[in-house]
């Protein structure tokens, strides 16, 4: 047990968790959604320790037939006996009020099922997880209880990063500082992207960050990030052969797409069926979407809205849902390499694609804030060129009220080129404009150049 502890880093995510078991008679089970290695049953075990006087834990990947015979509805209808059963079955004794635990819910359908029988029953509160490819592959099985609250679970952001690795946070004096308009120091500013350099190599995957606490070695780092993305390629090869798809395919693209200056994103794995590959390609994008293992960003191609309901589904950019996986995949480096590159990478001199490193990046840190983003395109002539030019904006969203407009920015020079156009080519469309870069905090008249290291605590209205 105090091994199992000695990584159960502290998240987000746990407060929300808490608030629900300390809610009184609840009305719902709790459902934790997020792909697999997120961390998903570290932190459901934690609550359980800390907040209930006992629970049941149900590992359904492992679980007997016997217990899994239990879920069927001749038993639910006696649950008295039902519950008898089940904790015999288990070894432990039933104290009225504990936690009931289903991990690895999807195999065990109709144990989520039956979730609205044991919810409505009132006796015991219910936690399930498990991970998206195989519950959203299932679900056409089973009816899905109504009786669920879904809370999706992300990697690490760069606050937990240094909460994992025990280091002293100032984003909360920082935000702050910036909230007053106050400048960071250099040497402060220098050491926060000095570390936030490292998280965009480690990642925000639980086993990558232990591996660097535990060994203190890159090597090892890589060596649990590359078991991740062999777990995800198995997985989605899985799903292919099921389903016809080519997930993997997609996947695997990813980091070279990345490093492709385009309009949008143009997969074309090798499929013997031309015909169908636009459809097929479309089913792929959705369900990598949906599993979470990516995040999906789509081009929104009307501006007075910054709404869902404008997205342009046929122009889109994919990013791995951790920033860590990508520098993997990026960097692709033999164990002998492996030091040298991690070196460089933290001294900021490059060697790996950076701005598709930072970009995603920033799209990982506005998903753990559950922003819904965009990108846009647009064209503009300026006074005395002969045609118009193409610009890009890197993501657009709405945040409250407040449209914001940002550019990310991988050197410390750059133009601003299409923030300027933007504002010529959509006067009546007010915004706050921010440039993420590595650059420091500093605020301005019509926008903020605002570094990496700020984005899972700044105000964007302000």
């Amino acid at each position: 047990m105090k091994a199992e502890r000695e990584f159960e880093f502290k998240r987000k995510i746990y407060d929300d968790l808490l608030s629900w078991a300390k809610s009184g008679k609840k009305e719902d089970a709790l459902l934790i959604e997020g792909p697999r290695r997120v961390g998903k049953t570290t932190i459901v075990k934690k609550l359980a320790r800390e907040a209930y006087r006992d629970f049941l834990y149900l590992d359904f990947k492992i679980a007997s037939d016997a217990i899994k015979e239990l879920f069927t509805s001749d038993h639910m209808a006696d649950l008295d006996s039902f519950f008898r059963n089940l904790f015999l079955l288990c070894g432990k004794t039933p104290r009225p009020g504990s936690l009931i635990i289903f991990d690895e819910v999807q195999y065990c359908l109709q144990a989520r099922e039956d979730i609205k029988y044991l919810v409505a029953d009132g006796r015991y509160d219910y936690i399930e997880t498990g991970s998206l490819i195989t519950i959203l592959s299932n679900e056409a099985n089973i009816q899905i209880p109504s009786e669920e609250t879904i809370l999706y679970m992300h990697p690490m952001d760069f606050q937990e990063y240094l909460w994992a690795k025990g280091e002293e946070d100032p984003l909360p004096v920082l935000r702050d500082l910036v909230e007053s308009n106050q400048n960071i120091p250099d040497a402060v500013h220098q050491k926060l992207m000095g570390q936030f350099r490292e998280y965009m190599a480690v990642g925000g995957m639980p086993q990558s960050v232990a591996a660097l606490l535990k060994k203190n070695s890159y090597l090892e780092v890589e060596k649990a990030k590359k078991r991740i993305l062999s777990l995800y390629c198995e997985d989605l090869r899985k799903y292919d052969s099921k389903n016809g798809t080519f997930c993997e395919a997609l996947f695997k693209d990813i980091p070279s797409q990345l490093a492709a200056e385009r309009e949008s994103y143009r997969f074309l794995p090798s499929l013997e069926n031309v015909d169908s590959r636009s459809v097929k390609i479309e089913q792929s994008i959705r369900a990598l979407n949906d599993f979470k293992m990516t995040e999906i960003v789509y081009r929104s191609p009307d501006l007075t809205s910054f709404l869902e309901s404008g997205k342009d589904l046929a122009f889109y950019k994919f990013y791995y849902m951790d920033v860590g996986l990508l520098f993997t995949s990026l960097a692709s480096l033999s164990e002998g390499k492996i030091n040298f590159v991690y070196a460089k990478f933290l001294k900021g001199e490059g060697g790996i694609n950076l701005g598709g490193i930072m970009e995603s990046v920033v799209c990982q840190m506005l998903s753990a804030r559950h922003i819904q983003k965009y990108y846009h395109v647009f064209t503009y002539r300026e006074q005395g060129e002969a045609k118009e030019r193409r610009y890009e904006i890197d993501f657009v969203f709405k945040y409250g009220l407040a449209n914001i407009l940002m550019e990310v920015k991988s050197t410390s020079r750059y133009k601003t080129s299409s923030l300027d156009a933007f504002h010529l080519r959509y006067p009546d469309i007010k915004g706050h404009r921010f440039v993420v870069g590595i650059k420091n905090f500093r605020k301005e008249q019509t926008q903020t150049t605002l570094p990496l290291y700020l984005l899972p605590i700044v105000d964007f209205r302000r």
